[in-house]
């Protein structure tokens, strides 16, 4: 096996979470002065606890909330990812003796973006 462990321990399918759950609302709204529409969504994610080589990661949540308005073709969005700004991590393993984890999601990131329909 590799490190010294039996073969029946190491598979790689041992290192995922056992379930992952993610959910989102959304919702717009009509621009009271009469022009566009305001829109937003938040969703939220969740890791189970996970295995690595010698340890157990925990439980991992975050979410992530966008926010924008759309008037004729032009639309604004402005995202945060990771709103708690937690560091999301799951295990290494494909250099088995290197790394316990590695971050998937580290920090928040906010981004604007605007975009125009043809």
């Amino acid at each position: 096996g590799t490190g010294g462990l039996a073969a029946a321990r190491t598979y790689s399918f041992k290192y995922v979470p056992r379930y992952t759950l993610s959910a989102g609302v959304s919702a717009s709204a009509p621009n009271p002065l009469g022009r566009g529409d305001f829109f937003g969504s938040l969703a939220a994610h969740h890791y189970s606890a996970m295995d690595t080589l010698r340890t157990r990661l925990p439980g991992q949540a975050w979410a992530d909330l966008s926010a924008g308005y759309k008037t004729g073709s032009i639309k604004h969005t402005v995202t945060i990812q990771n709103v708690t700004g937690s560091t999301v991590v799951v295990p290494e393993y494909v250099r088995l003796r290197v790394a316990e984890s590695m971050p998937l999601v580290k920090g928040r990131r906010m981004s604007y973006t605007v975009s125009y329909r043809f």
